[in-house]
């Protein structure tokens, strides 16, 4: 019989110690027996039956003796550490005891990302759920910015046409072992991919946990959501096979309140990362959109711990809403009336809906969220006020609502307009999260000092 435990080792009079007892030790030793140490070269210690060494105790419970095994010795301590935990084998005659593989996991991926900062490789870069990549760019593009290298290694995007956006204007990203995967994440064998990166990204779908999204399909909770309700799991797994050393999530506030979120947190601590959170809004680092955010970042617990809070603007905002407006002529078809969505304001002012588009004359110092669907003009969007003509307004340019992000226009460039509003509309505040990547560029510089003289370089 095998019996596997798992075990903790602890300390007594400044020793190291492992601790066996009961009927799983039954298995293996007899009360009486003798047993020795071997330290294997692949860093297993095996517990071997021998014909001197330590001796098998005992311990009464209840009318019956169990055998007790209450090895202490320094080489616990040297090899794994004191409050490590271990992998018991537990059989005939002998126990075997290694790291879980998940401490050995954790330790590559460790050691595999102090490498390449060290050596001043550039880190591999995967990215989940992905639009037009255009948070993966700001924060490559900070990393950059404060001396750090990387490449899209891995992507996957269900929009087809938002994945022929990004390999056409971000090629520099990209090497010949990219993969890129044009569909559903819940559809790929990530075995078939031998997948592994330094750093993830995931701006994992809100459809259910946006406040629109509840109440637009009577959601209870953001898990009931049909596509979007499962996807912390299929981030989580991902996690799991990549093992990246850092992890970069964001998503709409409320999501801090879903029990995805809570899951997320409470897996990635067990699977050795450290978590920060919080929450950025856009005005904030230098957008002109008035967007709330949640930004999560995890890294393994082995190389530190950083503080979203600590993350600071590398922006300033325009003054206004006219100093991203372009110059469209005063009788371009553009300008439109929109009867139909004033006619529709004032029925759900009457229904105490308070729904309500919002007409720009330029002077404004921000704007509300531009979403995905902006391109359809509905009744809850932001437009801008004719010049001279007061019942005519239109919609933003695709460069416009780029502009309001700070996303630049160059990474749309190429696609029909309303390819290119969705994307920017279901994007992130560019400029926020090229902050990200200058933090988590700066940081990796400081544990390259602090872990120097600590983890061998391979």
């Amino acid at each position: 019989m095998n019996i596997l435990q798992f075990v903790t080792i602890g300390e007594h009079k400044g020793k190291s110690r492992v601790y066996f007892d009961g009927g799983r030790l039954a298995q293996a030793f007899t009360i009486g027996e003798q047993y020795a140490i071997n330290v294997k070269d692949n860093g297993t210690v095996t517990l071997s039956r021998a014909e001197s060494g330590k001796k098998v105790s005992r311990r009464k419970t209840g009318e019956n003796y169990k055998p007790v095994i209450d090895c202490r010795d320094d080489i616990w301590g040297k090899l794994f550490g004191i409050g490590s935990k271990l992998r018991a084998v537990i059989r005939a005659g002998e126990i075997i005891l290694s790291r879980p593989n998940k401490a050995k996991r954790q330790e590559e991926r460790e050691q595999r990302f102090f490498n390449k900062a060290a050596k001043g490789q550039p880190f591999k870069f995967a990215s989940l759920f992905s639009g037009g990549q255009i948070m993966d760019n700001a924060i490559m593009t900070g990393l950059k910015n404060a001396g750090v290298r990387s490449y899209v290694s891995f992507s996957c995007e269900r929009e087809g046409r938002f994945m022929d956006l990004a390999l056409a204007n971000q090629s520099e990203h990209y090497r010949g072992d990219t993969v890129m995967v044009n569909g559903n994440i819940e559809d790929i064998d990530l075995n078939h991919h031998n997948a592994s990166a330094d750093i993830l990204v995931a701006g994992i779908p809100c459809t259910g946990a946006s406040q629109a999204g509840i109440t637009s399909n009577k959601l209870k909770y953001a898990e009931e959501h049909d596509s979007a309700g499962g996807m912390s799991y299929y981030f989580l797994r991902c996690m799991d096979v990549f093992q990246p050393a850092i992890a970069i999530v964001e998503n709409v506030t409320n999501y801090l309140k879903t029990a995805s979120f809570a899951i997320i947190k409470a897996v990635l601590r067990d699977m050795g990362y450290n978590v920060s959170f919080g929450v950025k809004n856009g005005n904030d680092f230098g957008a002109l959109e008035n967007r709330d955010r949640m930004v999560m970042v995890a890294v393994s617990s082995g190389l530190g711990a950083v503080d979203v809070s600590d993350i600071t603007p590398v922006a300033t905002q325009p003054k206004q809403i006219r100093d991203i407006l372009e110059p469209v002529p005063l009788d371009d078809a553009s300008w439109k009336t929109y009867d139909y969505l004033d006619a529709k304001r004032v029925r759900d002012k009457a229904a105490g809906k308070g729904f309500s588009r919002d007409i720009l004359n330029g002077g404004e110092s921000k704007c509300k969220v531009i979403r995905e669907g902006y391109h359809k003009g509905g009744s809850t969007e932001t437009f801008v006020q004719h010049p001279t003509e007061p019942t005519l307004s239109r919609l933003f340019t695709a460069k416009e609502a780029a502009a309001v992000k700070e996303i630049p226009f160059s990474l749309l460039k190429g696609e029909s307009r309303t390819t290119q509003l969705r994307v920017s509309g279901q994007s992130v505040i560019y400029t926020l999260f090229v902050a990200v990547g200058e933090y988590l560029g700066q940081w990796c510089s400081s544990i390259l000092s602090d872990k120097a003289m600590t983890m061998k370089v391979a």
